[in-house]
Order: structure tokens, then sequence, then C-alpha cells
């Protein structure tokens, strides 16, 4: 009778022991689930405390490092579509420039303001030029549509590098003469085909080079050299201009970012 008595209170022992971690492990898994459920709803910043070092907590781990992650791309993307919106502002800014220029310049000869052929030649000239910065803020316009829609193309060939920079100075120069900047190369002699996407390559020249132009003081030099380093092609563009200021070197990459905030 003693012996089947011990051995109840042992059952039920165990049972109320068995029924002790049950009710934890059940109630760690609703907690799991309830975090889980939140974060399909949208929830970025559910978060599961983790006790102990066993399968659950393991998951839990694995489940705050996954919320963490999506916080940072979500984060990510709203600071880039800020960026993005921040810069079709500008640009958009920007188009009024070099439209009211052409107009004042068009209505000047229209108006018989300006009547000295010479005068006339340049006013031209000018618009011509204000009609080329609108061409290249509307490109900028047109990448970013494609780059939102995720239809950039880029086709990769073989072509030469040396060809690409001298056509991209070669277009250049006349607007570097009128500021009197010197536009001088320094290309390796018998530089191999580089493997690249040329429009594209060209693109980033003219950009680099076009605004070293604007920034570099009439007498100034820019010098493009391009050189073979190891497995790659390195083109450096250098200019006489003011440099960029130290306070806004750490975010000369970050996107869109512009120094000019007046701009």
């Amino acid at each position: 009778h003693r012996v089947d008595r011990r051995q109840r209170q042992m059952c039920i022992r165990d049972s109320v022991f068995g029924w002790f971690i049950a009710s934890t492990i059940a109630s760690r898994i609703a907690r799991v689930a309830y975090a889980i459920e939140r974060l399909a709803q949208g929830d970025l910043s559910s978060h599961i405390k983790v006790t102990g070092h066993d399968e659950i907590s393991q998951l839990a781990e694995i489940f705050n490092m996954t919320v963490d992650k999506l916080r940072d791309i979500e984060d990510e993307k709203k600071r880039t579509d800020q960026l993005r919106r921040d810069l079709i502002a500008w640009i958009s800014h920007d188009l009024r420039t070099p439209m009211t220029a052409v107009q004042a310049s068009l209505e000047a000869i229209a108006d018989d303001i300006v009547t000295e052929p010479q005068m006339v030649k340049d006013y031209i000239h000018n618009s011509l030029g204000e009609l080329d910065n609108l061409r290249l803020l509307i490109d900028d316009l047109f990448a970013i549509a494609q780059l939102d829609a995720g239809q950039m193309s880029l086709k990769f060939t073989e072509a030469s590098l040396s060809d690409l920079i001298s056509d991209t100075v070669s277009s250049l120069n006349p607007h570097a003469q009128r500021r009197q900047v010197t536009i001088h190369g320094e290309i390796q002699f018998d530089m191999p085909p580089v493997y690249m996407a040329p429009d594209k390559i060209q693109r980033v020249m003219y950009n680099l080079i076009d605004n070293a132009i604007r920034h570099t003081p009439e007498g100034g030099k820019i010098t493009i050299a391009a050189k073979e380093s190891q497995r790659y092609i390195q083109v450096d563009i250098h200019n006489t201009g003011e440099g960029i200021s130290e306070k806004h070197l750490p975010y000369i990459f970050d996107k869109f970012y512009r120094g000019e905030e007046a701009r």
C-alpha cells in the first residue's frame, strides 16, 4: 500500500512537472507566433525576448535578426525615396535656369535689343550651350525613370577606352575653351581594349569633366590620366579648382548627395 502511494505521488509530481514544462514551451511558442503575426501585419518593431539556449531561443534570435534586417532595408528605402524626390525637385528647379537664359537671349535678338553681328552670334552660342544643359538635365530625369522601372540596360563590349576619352574631351573642349580652361590627356600608350558599357562609362566621364570645367577658374587645367593597373584600367580626373569642402567629403558617395544645398 505504501509503495502504491509513493508511485502515485511520483506520477503526480511528474505530471505537474510535465505540465509546467509543456506550459512554458507553449507560452514561448505563442510569443513567437504572436511576433510573427505582428511582422506579417507590417510591424517592424516586434522583437522576441530571448531566454535559454534551446531551439526556440535560436528561432527567436533568427526572428530578431530578420526583423532588424527588414527594418534597415525599410529605412534605406525611405531615405532613397526621399533623396529621389529631392533630386527630381532640384533638377526641376535647375531646368528653369537654362530656359530663362535662352528665353532672355532670344527675346533680346527678336526685339532688336542686340543687333551687332558678333553679339548676336554670342547670344546664339550661349543659348545653344544652355540648351545642351537642358538636354543633360532631361537625360538625368530619364535615367532616374529607367532606374525606378528597373529598365536600365547595360550593353557590355570590348572597346577602346583611349578613343572614348578622346571623344569625350573633344566634345567638351569648346565648353572648356569658352571658360578659358585647358584639358590635358595623359593616356598610356598601347592600352588594351576594356570590357565595359561604353555609353555609361562615357556618361560618367562626361559628368566628371563637365563638373570639373564648371569648378575650375579661368586659366586652370583639367588632366585626364588613364593607365593599366593590374587587371583594371584606372582613370583619374584632376582639376585646379577649389576642391571639395572638408565637411562634404564624408558624403560624396551617398546617393544623390549635393553639396550646394541652395540648388
